[in-house]
């Protein structure tokens, strides 16, 4: 199972690439099963959402029998003060984690704190579970939003015909991530999130 038959099918899809989509063809690359729930328990100024693996021991995970994203309810669209652009891109984001090893999972408490520690104290090392973190955010940016289509809308912002705004709007991703799907840094790391 590679990312990158992800990837690659995502470039052909028009934008916003549906997260229906997405999710079959992720659920048909990895011959996995996926649950979706939310929940009030997550606040998301600590915690958007998350993945639960199969394989861990979860009542979730017992419940659905397979394995399972959690949305904070929070920013999930059909509740009240939710937002659809967050719940996309938390979605997507999360699925990604059907990638990962068992190294890169976060399917205990200790490893969450991992994660804790890296995003908000001064923890400098990069463990496989931060690594995860971090390719997952790339990775839905990656399938979210095809290569020509990030190449035209990082030339229209430098030409000032677009702004972040209008490329989120487009994408129905969250506009402050924008800035990082235009960066050069998207270019450097696309070879290291195909793998």
């Amino acid at each position: 199972m590679s990312f990158k038959q992800l990837y690659d099918f995502c470039q052909s899809q028009a934008v916003p690439v549906s997260r229906k989509i997405i999710r079959q063809k992720l659920l048909d690359i990895t011959g996995r099963r996926i649950a979706f729930t939310v929940s009030s328990n997550l606040n998301p100024k600590d915690v958007r959402g998350m993945f639960l693996s199969v394989s861990s021991s979860n009542a979730w995970v017992a419940q659905h029998g397979c394995d399972v994203v959690v949305l904070s309810r929070a920013i999930y669209a059909k509740s009240p003060g939710g937002n659809y652009c967050w719940d996309r891109f938390i979605t997507v984001k999360e699925m990604m984690h059907l990638f990962d090893t068992q190294d890169e999972m976060s399917d205990t408490g200790e490893k969450f704190d991992q994660i804790l520690s890296a995003f908000f104290m001064t923890y400098n090392g990069t463990s496989p579970v931060v690594s995860s973190e971090i390719k997952g955010f790339w990775r839905a940016l990656a399938v979210l939003c095809p290569e020509e289509r990030r190449k035209e809308y990082a030339h229209q912002v430098r030409s000032g015909s677009m702004t972040n705004y209008d490329i989120a709007l487009k994408l129905r991703i969250p506009e402050q991530y924008i800035g990082q799907l235009l960066s050069d840094k998207f270019d450097l790391l696309k070879d290291t999130i195909l793998n």
